[in-house]
């Protein structure tokens, strides 16, 4: 895609002979300065996490707006004033991050502190519980001294009831710390859950991402030792994203990347996954323990890719179509997650040889099935 030029006027020539050249340098200067504006945008929005408070609009929609306003707009003033608004958002962005942090923070000293303040009040709570019971216990060996006895009756239960009110002051007291520390505790709790979620997210796709996939990957395969029921692996790849971006920009490749996981996602059954593997490529785990059952879920996949999708730029109607190729394995007993990932690319590789926009198997070959096999076979029974 063609890189539009920005005449910034920067520094103006002040002699007519190098009027030419200097345009064309400051022209030159000026577009690449736009271009590195827009792709720090792109790095600064990939990096910078969101924040945990929700905002009226996210922030990496704001920046990819920011980044259709560089890359179309051509007026020196109006850029100045994009470029100021960009960095106060970015500072804004990066205080509510730093607070969100610090927050955190606050939260974990807080719990600390309910801990401190319940083993100081219940050791507390503990010495007067036994100093009063040991008041009450010495009025009652006195009571020996006692012969009328009316008088035991009275004196024994006042002390009863004293031991009584004391032991449900201290119940009490109890109950409520450990209200107040149960309600800390669901809400770090509650908290640790989001930023559990939120680090195992793809923050463009909204899939889950790698980390989230070798986790995942790591359940299914013990499962699948225990239980000795298999499952498959998909390597799902878009077709000449490259070009899209280059073609289209980078913002509209972004957008197929979004739909390329939709139309995945929607295919699969409950408790079946698609990741985000790495740039274009997604790894997905299904349920199905043939080959077979997984070609035909993915080939599913294929045939709801839509003949294209329409946006415009500067009030011009355009089409980006796209498709994705797949590669599939099934597990076989002894298999790693390392040797199920390179067969999945192998077929990967050979759908893309082949056409593109098709589906491609791979199975463990007949070596890597003795090997499995001897390998079970030869640890020692339990």
């Amino acid at each position: 895609m063609p890189k539009t030029i920005v005449q910034l006027e920067l520094n103006k020539p002040t002699s007519a002979g190098a009027a030419g050249v200097a345009a064309a340098d400051e022209s030159q200067r000026a577009g690449v300065l736009a271009l590195f504006g827009e792709r720090l945008l792109r790095v600064f929005g990939a990096a910078v996490p969101e924040a945990a408070k929700p905002t009226p609009v996210r922030f990496g929609v704001r920046i990819e707006a920011w980044r259709t306003r560089i890359r179309s707009e051509r007026d020196p003033d109006a850029l100045e004033a994009i470029a100021r608004e960009v960095i106060a958002a970015c500072e804004a962005h990066a205080d509510r991050f730093t607070t969100d942090i610090g927050q955190r923070e606050t939260e974990v000293a807080d719990l600390m502190g309910v801990l401190r303040d319940v083993v100081e009040t219940l050791r507390g709570d503990s010495r007067r519980f036994e100093v009063q019971l040991h008041r009450s216990t010495d009025t009652m060996r006195k009571m020996v001294d006692i012969e009328d006895i009316r008088e035991i009756k009275r004196v024994l239960t006042k002390e009863v009831d004293t031991i009584l009110k004391a032991s449900s002051e201290r119940q009490s007291a109890e109950s409520k710390r450990c209200e107040r520390l149960t309600q800390q505790v669901d809400l770090l709790r509650s908290n640790l859950r989001e930023a559990r979620t939120r680090a195992l997210t793809d923050a463009l796709t909204g899939v889950p991402n790698r980390g989230a996939f070798d986790r995942d990957a790591r359940e299914w395969f013990a499962r699948a030792k225990r239980t000795g029921k298999g499952f498959s692996l998909a390597m799902v790849d878009l077709d000449d994203l490259k070009k899209i971006n280059d073609t289209h920009g980078h913002q509209v490749g972004d957008r197929v990347l979004i739909a390329c996981a939709q139309i995945v996602q929607e295919s699969l059954a409950t408790g079946e996954s698609v990741s985000r593997y790495g740039g274009e490529e997604f790894a997905v785990l299904l349920h199905h323990a043939t080959i077979a059952g997984a070609r035909a879920a993915m080939q599913s996949a294929i045939a709801r890719i839509p003949a294209g999708y329409h946006y415009e730029v500067d009030g011009q109607s355009r089409t980006v179509a796209f498709s994705f190729s797949v590669g599939v394995t099934e597990y076989a007993s002894g298999d790693t997650p390392e040797a199920m990932i390179r067969r999945a690319d192998d077929a990967l590789y050979d759908a893309k040889r082949r056409g593109k926009k098709r589906v491609e198997s791979r199975q463990r070959g007949l070596l890597g099935n003795l090997v499995g096999w001897a390998g079970s076979s030869a640890k020692p029974a339990a």
